[in-house]
């Protein structure tokens, strides 16, 4: 296989993306189950709590909330870093869209949880885990390519 000169563009997808994918979806499924486990749904919605309340969490749910979304940012960060051919901006911009849509989803779904609580608080703490994920990937690239 021959490397595309100046002339070709670049193929699409990028070559190596494909595991990274797989990790993504992977991970996302993971995370649906964690958050909407035990799976019995109410239609009235979460009784008096309203969607993404303000209900106050204590520092090991918060922390947990966070580490869920580790492994995410960190593979969407690979994944994106391979799209985008780099680490910028842009990058981060799409590593925080996929963990806050993640997140939106479990959190969305959860009102119908009668013993989960939707809380805007958890949605905060899951972007919060994948920016940490992000810069984690960041640091463990810069460290390789140093070497």
């Amino acid at each position: 296989m021959s490397k595309p000169t100046n002339d070709e563009p670049s193929p699409w997808p990028p070559p190596g993306i494909g595991p990274w994918v797989l990790a993504s979806m992977t991970l996302w499924s993971a995370v649906l189950l964690v958050k909407l486990y035990p799976f019995s749904f109410d239609s009235a919605g979460s009784g008096g709590e309203g969607l993404l309340s303000l209900s106050p969490r204590s520092g090991t749910t918060v922390l947990w909330q966070i580490a869920m979304f580790v492994p995410l940012g960190f593979v969407e960060a690979q994944l994106a870093r391979r799209l985008l051919e780099g680490f910028s901006a842009a990058t981060l911009m799409l590593v925080m869209l996929d963990a806050g849509l993640l997140s939106l989803v479990g959190e969305t779904v959860q009102w119908w949880l009668p013993t989960r609580t939707s809380s805007v608080i958890d949605l905060a703490a899951n972007m919060i885990g994948g920016v940490a994920g992000y810069l984690l990937c960041q640091h463990l690239n810069d460290w390789r390519n140093r070497g």
